[in-house]
C-alpha cells in the first residue's frame, strides 16, 4: 500500500501541473454565450451547422463526409450528394435525408430518455417510405434505454439500426478532421478548435497528449503498473461505496428534516449493483422520493424525486396517481404554474432540474462525482444539494399560491 500511495501522489503532481495550464486559457465562446452542456441550443445546433452542406462553413459536403466516415456509415448508405439536414424536425435532434435515407441523430449530453422518443422517431421516417439508421449520441457512447427504444428492441435488425456514438470517439475525432480541411479558414478553424476545448470538458478528456506520455512514462517507472493494476481491479467497488455512501448520506440529512422516504423507485444495494456490474437488465431509474401534500386544487397527490438516471443527477416532481385522467389534470397545472421557471419538463415530469454539481454516477468520470469519495466533499455536496431542493419546494408554494393553487408541498 505505501508503494500505491507513492504513485498517487506523483499523479497528483502531474494532474496540478496540468490544471495550472488549463486555468491560465479558459476563454471559450462557446462558454460565454451557452451552458457547456446546453444540448439544443448549443451541441445540437453547432453540430447541425456542420453537417448542414448548405450551411454557412462554407465546405459544401465535406463535413457530412467525414462525419459519416467516423461512424461507420458507407457513401452506398448514404448519398451525401443530395442530401439534405433538419433540425428539430418532429422534435428529432438532428435529421440528415435524401429522397431515400435517413440518419436521425439523437443527442444526448445529460438529459434523460422520453418514453417511445426512438421509437416515435423511427414511426414518422417509416411513415415517409425512407430506409434509415439512428445515432444515439453521447458524451461516452451509453446505450439508449428500454424506455426509449420500446418496441424497436424486438427488431431482428435492432444492433445495426441503433448505433451508439460518442463525443469521446466519434465527434471529437471528426472535429479534428474537420479542422484539417478548415485550414484555409481561420475564424472556422478557431471555433473548431475552441469546440474540442468543450467536448474534451463534458467527456473528462482535458489531458493534453504530453500529460498522457508523462503519465505513460510514470506507469513504466517501477512497480508502478501493477500498483496501478490494483485500482483498476476494485474500480467497480469504489464506484459502488461511493454511489452507496452518497445515497445513504442523503438519506440520513432528508429524514431528519422531518421527510419520509417512499419505498417506490428507492435506491437499494441491489440496484445499485446491477448498474455497477451490468451492462444489461439494468435499472438505473431510482433514487430518494417524498411524498407530498395532496393539493386541494389537483386532489391528488406530489412527489419529489430526487433520481439517479442515465446521466446527470436531477430532481422534479412527478405525479404518483394511476388514473390517467386525474394525471394529465396535476401534470397540467403544476407546469402551467412553473413555466416562467424555464426548467426542464417530460413525460410524467412538469417540472425538473438538474443537480448544481455534475453528479453523475452513470459515466462516473467527472470531477464532481469522483469527489464524492472523500466523504468531506460528499457531505458538502449533500449539504448544497439539500438546500437547493428545499428552495425548489419553497419557488413551487410560492408559484402555486399565485397560480391560486393551494400549496402542495411544505419546506
Amino acid at each position: 500500500m505505501h508503494e500505491l500511495q507513492a504513485l498517487l501522489s506523483e499523479l497528483q503532481i502531474l494532474f496540478n501541473k496540468a490544471k495550472t495550464v488549463d486555468e491560465t486559457d479558459v476563454f471559450n465562446i462557446f462558454r460565454l454565450l451557452r451552458k457547456e452542456s446546453d444540448e439544443v441550443n448549443l451541441h445540437s445546433r453547432f453540430l447541425a451547422e456542420l453537417l448542414d452542406p448548405h450551411g454557412t462553413h462554407g465546405c459544401g459536403n465535406t463535413f457530412l463526409r467525414l462525419f459519416l466516415e467516423q461512424c461507420g456509415i458507407k457513401p452506398t448508405e448514404f448519398h451525401i450528394d443530395t442530401a439534405r439536414m433538419l433540425r428539430e424536425s418532429n422534435r428529432i435532434d438532428i435529421l440528415l435525408h435524401t429522397n431515400q435515407e435517413a440518419v436521425i441523430i439523437e443527442n444526448k449530453i445529460w438529459a434523460g430518455d422520453q418514453d417511445k422518443q426512438l421509437e416515435r422517431y423511427a414511426d414518422i421516417i417509416s411513415g415517409r417510405r425512407l430506409r434509415y439508421r439512428i445515432l444515439y449520441l453521447t458524451p461516452h457512447g451509453h446505450e439508449p434505454s428500454q424506455q426509449s427504444v420500446g418496441k424497436l428492441a424486438d427488431r431482428a435488425d435492432f444492433r445495426e439500426l441503433i448505433t451508439c456514438i460518442s463525443y469521446a470517439d466519434h465527434i471529437q475525432p471528426w472535429i479534428q478532421a474537420c479542422i484539417k480541411e478548415a485550414a484555409l479558414h481561420l475564424p472556422l478553424r478557431e471555433t473548431l478548435v475552441q469546440y474540442i476545448s468543450l467536448i474534451k470538458s463534458i467527456t473528462g478528456n482535458t489531458m493534453s497528449e504530453a500529460e498522457k506520455q508523462s503519465v505513460l512514462a510514470l506507469m513504466k517507472s517501477g512497480d508502478n503498473i501493477l500498483n496501478a493494476h490494483v485500482l483498476v481491479r476494485n474500480w467497480n467497488h469504489v464506484r459502488w461505496h461511493t454511489e452507496w455512501d452518497f445515497w445513504e448520506d442523503l438519506a440520513k440529512v432528508v429524514e431528519a428534516d422531518g421527510y419520509i422516504i417512499s419505498s417506490e423507485r428507492r435506491y437499494t444495494d441491489e440496484l445499485i449493483s446491477r448498474v455497477v456490474h451490468y451492462s444489461r437488465n439494468r435499472n438505473p431509474w431510482y433514487g430518494i422520493g417524498l411524498p407530498l401534500p395532496t393539493s386541494e386544487f389537483t386532489g391528488g397527490p406530489l412527489k419529489l424525486l430526487i433520481e439517479r438516471g442515465d446521466s446527470r443527477m436531477y430532481y422534479g416532481i412527478v405525479i404518483p396517481v394511476a388514473d390517467e385522467t386525474v394525471k394529465k389534470q396535476i401534470y397540467d397545472a403544476v407546469k402551467k404554474a412553473t413555466e416562467h421557471l424555464h426548467c426542464g419538463s417530460s413525460p410524467g415530469w412538469p417540472i425538473w432540474v438538474h443537480t448544481r454539481r455534475n453528479i453523475d454516477f452513470e459515466g462516473f468520470h467527472h470531477e464532481d462525482t469522483l469527489q464524492l469519495a472523500n466523504p468531506a466533499v460528499r457531505q458538502e455536496t449533500i449539504r448544497e444539494l439539500w438546500q437547493d431542493v428545499q428552495a425548489f419546494l419553497q419557488q413551487l408554494n410560492e408559484d402555486f399560491a399565485q397560480a391560486e393553487i393551494v400549496p402542495a408541498v411544505s419546506t
